[in-house]
Order: structure tokens, then C-alpha cells, then sequence
């Protein structure tokens, strides 16, 4: 699989350890979410870890250094650093998020994926609050796009991913989840170049949805934006 991987406290979430890797035959299983990705694959596309050194330094290998934009390295992390994110439009139309250079050739992955991290809500996370945990794609039909909904009345909210296929887009999303301001929780979705996508919340199962005829995502021209 290739891998993006982030660890972070980014866009009214604390997150630690996200990849998008891209799935080949003899990629062997691997659940280095746990220890939060020590020791990144060659499949791996991008892995954040922001730590306080070396914090917006691609820990893949591949140079995909972020810029700050809006948001801040924290000193506390689910295993190390982390990014850390503040509310924005409507409460601050103004980006709160880091990114990369334009590099859709490192960063799109060519068929099989997937993403990963770990995140913690913020107390400034309020159930009107939608946040972007990964975006590449924005509103062109091209590459990737990973979102936390609004919360419902019950407080559960759904991730959810859209994906661009050049002519047209499709979302997949989650089973409802709740997440509290006092728990790390690591999240993934993965996605079979097939039109298969599946979503896991600390290992188990949290959703599957299928798109009939569509195969590996649309690579793009945009920078990737973390935590926005």
C-alpha cells in the first residue's frame, strides 16, 4: 500500500501517525499503527510526525516537507509531537492547516491505498464544526479528500472520503462515531482501486462502501493540505 502517514494535533484535532500507502501483492500485513510508524515501508508516500526537530520533515524519505499555515506544532502528541489546529470558517475564514508543495506525482497514489492517523479532538471541536483532516483534491475531480462531519444531535459524527475519478467524484462514509476530547482514537480508511472503500477506527471495522465501475483515483495538480 502506499502511505501517508501523519502524527499530529492538527484542525481542531490532535492527530499522531496518518499514511497513504498504495497496496501491492506482496505487501505484508503490517499494524505499525500502534507503535506509531517507527520505521516507514518503501511504499509509504508521505509520513508526518511532527515532533519538536524535525516536526514538518517528511519522515518517509520522499521530501515532502510541510509549510505551516495557520496552525502549530504542539508539544505533546499521541506518542511524540503533534499539530494543532484552531476553528475556522465560520468562526475564522482563515486557513488553519500545513501543506505541501505542489507534487501530485509523489502524493497521488496509482491504485490501491491507504490513509491513516491518530487525532484527538480539541475542546474548540463544537458539533456545528466541520473539519478536513487531508486534502489534496478540493473541488476538482482529482485525488483524495478526507473530512470529519458535524456532529448530530446525539454527538456522532462521520468521517468521511471523497475521491476524484477525472469526470465525476464519489464520497464513501463511515458508521457514526463519537469521539471525546480525552481520547486518542486512530482512524484509517483504505481503498482498493475498485471502488471498494473501507473505514477502521482502533483496528475494528467502521464502515464499507462500494462504487460500481470505478478503479484507481485521478492523480491532481494540488499541494496536500493537513488539518484545515
Amino acid at each position: 500500500m502506499q502511505s501517508l502517514r501523519l502524527t499530529a494535533v492538527f484542525a481542531l484535532l490532535q492527530c499522531c501517525a496518518l499514511p497513504i500507502t498504495a497496496q501491492t501483492a506482496s505487501f505484508p500485513l503490517q499494524e505499525t499503527w500502534e507503535k506509531g510508524y517507527p520505521q516507514p515501508t518503501g511504499t509509504t508516500l508521505g509520513l508526518w510526525h511532527f515532533d519538536a526537530d524535525k516536526g514538518l520533515e517528511d519522515a518517509s524519505g520522499k521530501g515532502n516537507s510541510l509549510t505551516l499555515r495557520g496552525s502549530e506544532l504542539a508539544g505533546k502528541g499521541r506518542f511524540g509531537g503533534g499539530l494543532l489546529g484552531h476553528p475556522g470558517f465560520p468562526v475564522q475564514d482563515k486557513a488553519h492547516g500545513a501543506t505541501t508543495a505542489a507534487k501530485p506525482a509523489s502524493l497521488s497514489p496509482k491504485g490501491a491505498f491507504t490513509m491513516e492517523m491518530w487525532l484527538q479532538p480539541s475542546a474548540e471541536l463544537s458539533p456545528e464544526l466541520r473539519s478536513y483532516l487531508l486534502d489534496k483534491k478540493y473541488v476538482d475531480h482529482t485525488d483524495y479528500q478526507w473530512q470529519l462531519s458535524e456532529a448530530d444531535k446525539a454527538g456522532f459524527r462521520r468521517m468521511f472520503v471523497t475521491l476524484g475519478f477525472a469526470a465525476e467524484s464519489k464520497v464513501f462514509y463511515s458508521n457514526p462515531l463519537k469521539l471525546e476530547t480525552t481520547q486518542w482514537h486512530h482512524v484509517a480508511f483504505t481503498y482498493d482501486a475498485a471502488g471498494e472503500g473501507r473505514f477502521f477506527v482502533d483496528g475494528q471495522a467502521w464502515g464499507t462502501m462500494r462504487h460500481i465501475g470505478f478503479g484507481a483515483v485521478t492523480p491532481g495538480v494540488k499541494a496536500l493540505c493537513i488539518g484545515d
